[in-house]
């Protein structure tokens, strides 16, 4: 299990024993990797979203609208990407194996991951809903549902707001309530998100 410190001087990424919930030694520095340094020209601005690869741990830079990758091994620096500045701070990331998809405030981008090669802009496609452009008020969360639930859909929150989009980023549903900050999907499929103070989960195929 991974996760960031992003406000203390010393910026850190962090990697846990999912069993034991004890920080995993072999990881790093005795756990975890220090990121208050210079990556690829940049020091880090705002440690705010993370995934996971097969290879690689995604971490966004969201003032310097990029997303840097380290090395799930031993925690190296491998590269970075910029993402357009235009569309807001890198909102929500998400792996599905092959390719690292980010949400901005008015669209779903879909970057190439490959470990063999740079990532680089492979697709992207701007959010609407009933045809009309989507702008969700600061987009903090991303990720899919299992196939037998929701086959395809990401889920996406904003400010009071969690989505289920299409891969054209087209909204397929969506629920308003108070607080919606970040989603995860649960092992049973079901899609959980933080709202003042409370988690409130979810049926996919329900929205």
């Amino acid at each position: 299990v991974y996760g960031l410190a992003p406000y203390q001087v010393s910026k850190g990424l962090y990697r846990y024993d999912a069993q034991s919930g004890q920080l995993d030694a072999s990881y790093g520095q005795g756990g975890y990797i220090d990121l208050s340094g210079t990556f690829d020209g940049k020091r880090f601005c705002f440690l705010s979203k993370l995934t996971c690869g097969p290879s690689y741990v995604y971490v966004s830079d969201s003032c310097n609208h990029r997303i840097l990758r380290f090395s799930r091994q031993n925690g190296a620096f491998e590269s970075a990407v910029a993402v357009p500045k235009a569309n807001g701070i890198p909102g929500g990331l998400y792996h599905d194996g092959s390719s690292l998809w980010v949400l901005q405030r008015d669209v779903l981008q879909r970057y190439d991951a490959s470990p063999s090669a740079p990532m680089s802009l492979a697709a992207s496609a701007p959010l609407t809903s009933g045809g009309q452009p989507l702008k969700l008020v600061n987009p903090a969360g991303l990720t899919r549902a299992g196939s037998a639930a929701a086959p395809g859909l990401f889920f996406a929150t904003g400010m009071h707001r969690l989505v289920a989009i299409d891969a054209s980023g087209v909204v397929q549903g969506s629920y308003v309530g108070a607080g919606s900050y970040s989603a995860v999907r649960t092992p049973t499929g079901d899609i959980a998100v933080v709202a003042k103070g409370e988690i409130l989960r979810f049926k996919p195929s329900l929205l």
